[in-house]
């Protein structure tokens, strides 16, 4: 009889990931080391459907507050707000976050509001257009939310 296939990252998996978020520049042979596991063991996991979903998901809870601020900066440099001589660099740079935490280049986020007991589903908002005052009410409302989840 064949063991039912595993879903789900097992302690030493979501270790392992964290080790990798947290020391993004390490090889997975310094990561194995450290984690007492074979460096094939990790290649192996990489392979597994779970195992890149989990990572997926710890790097962007990892980065939920350097995405609004990449958006920030980016929308900065946009608008002509930021005139420095290496606003290009940190234009590609938040470009680069944005990216990397997966996210497509047009994000709408799609409003709903309750009044008295009767639900509306608004425009989807473009949050590429959103002005940095805007994006910093959109990071303190996902602070309060993470910090209430908490």
């Amino acid at each position: 009889m064949s063991k039912p296939k595993r879903t789900e990252c097992n302690k030493k998996q979501i270790q392992v990931i964290q080790d990798m978020i947290q020391n993004p520049y390490d090889t997975d042979l310094v990561i194995a080391e450290r984690n007492g596991i074979h460096c094939v063991t990790i290649c192996n996991w990489k392979k597994l459907g779970y195992f890149q979903d989990m990572f997926d998901k710890m790097c962007l809870e990892a980065n939920r507050y350097t995405i609004p601020k990449a958006m920030m900066k980016r929308n900065d440099i946009m608008d002509g707000k930021i005139k420095d001589r290496n606003a290009g660099i940190i234009l590609k740079a938040s470009q680069d976050i944005l990216d990397r935490s997966g996210l497509v280049p047009v994000q709408k986020i799609e409003q709903t509001t309750t009044i008295n007991g009767e639900t509306t589903v608004n425009n989807k908002i473009d949050v590429s257009k959103l002005s940095t005052e805007e994006l910093e009410m959109l990071e303190q409302i996902v602070k309060k939310s993470s910090d209430a989840n908490s």
